[in-house]
């Protein structure tokens, strides 16, 4: 009885490998704020490219000096196909987890400065989110893990 009782004790302590998280050494937080001129929105874009994120596609409705909506489709060789659409917004930031050697392993994003960022999202998933604000705020998000 004390060996299997304390073999489900080393069990509940020694986390399972699917379950451990490599821990990240640097979060870098990239924005895109609603009033971002074409220099800036090109920095924001070269800056994702710069730690290995690829875009597909992208597209931003500018009116008055001002970015109305965008969307960006973001993909990495490790499977990562993202699709995003922002409408409405005026901050919108993008967390950056880098390991030890400065390559992004997961990702986190938020809009307006508001709440929490998301829950951090795997290079190894497929997903689409919306955001959209214009007298009705909406928000969804749905990933799938390949």
């Amino acid at each position: 009885m004390k060996v299997i009782t304390l073999l489900m004790a080393l069990g509940f302590l020694c986390p399972s490998p699917e379950t451990t998280v490599t821990p990240t050494q640097e979060i870098i937080v990239l924005s895109l704020d609603q009033e971002d001129s074409k220099a800036e929105i090109e920095q924001f874009l070269n800056q994702l490219k710069q730690h290995g994120l690829e875009l597909k596609k992208q597209s931003f409705s500018r009116s008055l000096g001002k970015i109305k909506r965008f969307k960006l489709q973001i993909t990495h060789p490790d499977g990562l196909d993202w699709k995003i659409v922002g409408q409405g917004f005026s901050t919108f930031q993008l967390r950056l987890h880098l390991d030890t050697g400065q390559k992004i392993q997961q990702f986190s994003y938020r809009f307006n400065n508001k709440g929490d960022f998301s829950k951090p999202l795997s290079l190894r998933s497929c997903g689409q989110s919306d955001y959209q604000f214009g007298g009705k705020h909406s928000a969804s998000t749905s990933f799938i893990m390949k």
